[in-house]
């Protein structure tokens, strides 16, 4: 049983091609309801002009830190330098 399916492609023939092959394998609940937001409780980022799309999990990250009572814990830095990941290649 699946609850939600996200899925992207590069062109609407390869999105439409691939709504009709899944329709046509399992018993499927059309509900678009546009572009994606959140999954899995990752706030998703787009950039459609620099081709990027990236996630966010900080309200996931501080509901699990509240739970295990670190929110008032000390931070500490990373031992490494931070850095976003380079775009991919064509």
């Amino acid at each position: 049983y699946v609850d939600d399916l996200v899925y992207s492609g590069s062109s609407e023939f390869i999105l439409k091609w691939f709504k009709e092959f899944i329709s046509s394998k399992f018993e499927v609940k059309q509900s678009e309801t546009g572009p994606l937001e959140w999954i899995l409780g990752a706030k998703v980022f787009r950039d459609k002009q620099k081709g990027i799309t990236s996630g966010n999990q900080s309200v996931a990250i501080e509901k699990l830190a509240g739970k295990l009572d670190l929110l008032k814990s000390n931070p500490v830095r990373s031992p490494t330098i931070a850095s976003p990941l380079p775009p991919p290649r064509s």
